[in-house]
């Protein structure tokens, strides 16, 4: 039977095992880091990382804004596109010859609509595009207006008294409701 020795001394040969292998770490550990601060490109490449991210994520934002505008333009062109065929469609329907008796109704109430703008009382005249001459008639006339001379417009009337004239062709109308028919197809449109 072999001796091992005492208990001191198996426990001083494992502290200077424990020793060597905590030195031989410490060593490596050392080894590893003067390697890491000897190599330049990674310290560098680390050193102006911040700015690289902020360059990228400015890049991308401007890139993802781009698209957002470009896809912005591309609805509203669509938006446009499609107001400007209702409008055609619209204005097809005003101008038409459609049913005499509509345009005589749509004719009075803008005459009427015309009359209330102007001096109570006043004779006028009412002046129409030369295809609606017919359309004035005893009735619409009445006694306050005479029919004047035809006008060069697509429909609708002109109403004059004195110095003061009530344009309500189809074209003034046009221009001057543009802003609520405009906002009322925009809604239609769904934007």
């Amino acid at each position: 039977m072999k001796i091992l020795g005492s208990a001191a001394s198996v426990l001083a040969a494992l502290r200077d095992e424990a020793q060597g292998e905590i030195e031989r770490i410490e060593q490596e550990v050392e080894a590893a880091a003067a390697r890491s601060r000897q190599d330049e490109p990674e310290a560098v490449e680390t050193k102006d990382r911040p700015e690289k991210l902020a360059a990228a994520g400015r890049r991308r934002r401007e890139r993802l804004a781009r698209e957002d505008w470009e896809d912005r333009r591309a609805a509203l062109r669509l938006r446009e596109e499609w107001i400007e065929r209702v409008i055609e469609e619209g204005r097809k329907l005003l101008e038409g010859a459609g049913e005499e008796e509509a345009r005589r109704k749509l004719l009075r109430a803008w005459a009427e609509e015309a009359l209330r703008r102007l001096p109570p009382g006043e004779r006028c005249s009412i002046s129409v595009s030369p295809r609606d001459l017919p359309l004035l008639d005893a009735e619409l006339l009445g006694e306050r207006m005479v029919a004047g001379p035809p006008e060069v417009i697509r429909g609708g009337c002109i109403v004059r008294s004195g110095n003061l004239v009530v344009n309500n062709s189809l074209e003034e109308r046009e221009r001057r409701f543009e802003a609520e028919w405009r906002a009322a197809l925009a809604r239609a449109y769904g934007s």
